[in-house]
């Protein structure tokens, strides 16, 4: 990481799961550098609790008021919900100046109805995260009009995932749904797993370490796979095979409609966000 980046403060405003995630993930990524990344880090929450458990269990600072961010931070990141940032923005809005740099993780919200806003803002990002970032094997959508700072960006948060820059924020929606939102889509098809076994006769405990490690094994198999998706099932399905069985009873069930409906509706909900602000 560059000494600039290093001596960057940057401020969380909403100290939920993605503040969590995030958080966690950076000081996991950072272990071995020579500075303690934490230390640059405040956060601030409508929820005093959250913002303190963070502060306590992450060694960062707690900011019992927003002021103290601004006050205290280069980039703002706003991690609330889209819901809420109407009322943050009408409250702080005017505070923030032109040294500050925003990234929003709202998702929906667009950069032009930040601008409106934010208008004294030169550097202002999106930033679509997933709740593994973690673990750092997020996939992190990122949009700015700034050239150096979408390059900031790419280089702070690369030890929480894949950093995809896309140059257009119509791209971010479709990150979100596929890398945020289908993280609980991916786990819903491994309630059905686990509660299949469940039915068969297995525990509960049994029914979700099976479907867990299967999962897990999917996974390995794409880390060490240079192969696209489409090779790789193809080597797990025989000819009249139980495999190929299974799929076709499940293709047969339209179950790339029911995916897409599944996408199509958090876009659309993405778009109701989008009127917000």
């Amino acid at each position: 990481m560059s000494p600039y980046l290093k001596r960057v403060k940057v401020g969380f405003v909403g100290s939920g799961n993605m503040t969590k995630s995030i958080v966690s993930g950076l000081v996991r990524g950072n272990q071995d550098e020579d500075f303690k990344i934490s230390k640059n880090f405040y956060v601030s929450s409508l929820t005093e609790e959250r913002a303190r458990s963070i502060s306590k269990k992450y060694d960062v600072h707690f900011a019992k008021h927003n002021d103290e961010i601004l006050e205290e931070c280069d980039w703002v990141v706003l991690s609330m919900k889209p819901q809420d940032l109407p009322d943050f923005l009408n409250s702080y809005g005017k505070s923030f100046d032109e040294n500050h740099s925003v990234i929003s993780l709202c998702a929906g919200i667009s950069t032009d109805s930040l601008k409106k806003e934010l208008p004294q803002i030169k550097n202002l990002a999106r930033l679509m995260p997933s709740t593994a970032a973690e673990f750092g094997s997020g996939v992190l959508g990122l949009y700015s009009e700034s050239k150096s700072f979408t390059q900031d960006l790419s280089q702070y948060f690369k030890s929480v995932g894949s950093v995809q820059v896309v140059q257009s924020e119509d791209f971010l929606d479709g990150i979100m749904i596929t890398a945020a939102s289908g993280i609980g889509f991916l786990l819903e098809v491994l309630q059905i797993w686990s509660e299949w076994l469940e039915d068969l006769g297995f525990s509960k405990a049994q029914s979700e370490e099976i479907a867990k490690q299967g999962f897990n094994g999917v996974s390995d198999i794409l880390k060490s796979s240079k192969k696209d998706i489409y090779q790789l099932q193809a080597e797990v399905i025989s000819k009249k095979g139980v495999t190929l069985a299974g799929l076709e009873a499940m293709r047969s069930s339209d179950l790339d409609m029911a995916l897409n409906k599944g996408f199509e509706a958090a876009l659309r909900r993405s778009h109701e966000l989008s009127k917000l602000v």
